[in-house]
């Protein structure tokens, strides 16, 4: 095992919960958006809040970020669904 791959390993617990923290704050800053647009502005946002990461816990608060808003976005669609 490379000092690269343990690096992660060892870094993926705390740089997702980093990233859960920052698109909360995200969420709470924008209000909890409902539009597609501010969705996205959301994303932008939590990349600028990872200036001064190292590029592995970037690429690490990246994917989950990208997965939060994902899951956020398959929410809003449900919800609109049910009680539409």
């Amino acid at each position: 095992m490379n000092n690269s791959s343990m690096e992660k390993r060892f870094l993926k617990p705390l740089c997702e919960r980093r990233a859960c923290i920052i698109f909360q704050t995200a969420l709470e800053y924008f209000n909890y958006p409902t539009n597609p647009e501010n969705i996205e502005e959301i994303r932008e946002f939590c990349y600028k809040m990872l200036k001064g990461y190292n590029p592995v816990e970037t690429e690490i608060m990246k994917n989950k970020i990208d997965e939060l808003v994902i899951d956020y976005k398959s929410r809003l669609r449900d919800y609109a669904m049910t009680y539409r």
